[in-house]
């Protein structure tokens, strides 16, 4: 019975880890949209660094369903009202870690979708 339970233990670790490596992350450390061209396959993406800017109404436009956003305490720095990070009507999205000076976090419906550790700066939210 102990064999039984050991060997389904090591299936399950066997099967996170082909998950694991199936799922690549991508670093990104510019304002862009995250869609399927961007994810290659992927669903996780990282902030590598702190993003300025200015220009675009928005940042981060997450275009893509079943993707988690990770800006591992980095910041988007905007000016006024413009949206950091904007979000789709899409699908199992998550968005964590992620510092909002002077810019505002926008999300159109989603559904099955999380935003946590978001902390804002001087923002209209």
């Amino acid at each position: 019975m102990l064999r039984n339970i050991i060997r389904y233990f090591a299936f399950i670790l066997f099967v996170i880890s082909i998950l694991n490596l199936s799922y690549g992350v991508v670093s990104i450390n510019t304002c862009q949209v995250i869609n399927e061209s961007l994810l290659d396959g992927s669903r996780i993406v990282d902030l590598s660094s702190n993003i300025n800017f200015n220009s675009d109404p928005s940042c981060l436009n997450i275009d893509v369903s079943n993707a988690i956003l990770d800006c591992k305490g980095f910041s988007i720095l905007g000016v006024s009202s413009m949206s950091g990070i904007y979000v789709g009507n899409v699908d199992n999205v998550t968005v964590r870690n992620c510092d909002l000076v002077n810019a505002n976090f926008l999300a159109q419906t989603p559904t099955n979708s999380f935003f946590y550790n978001l902390n804002f700066t001087n923002t209209l939210n």
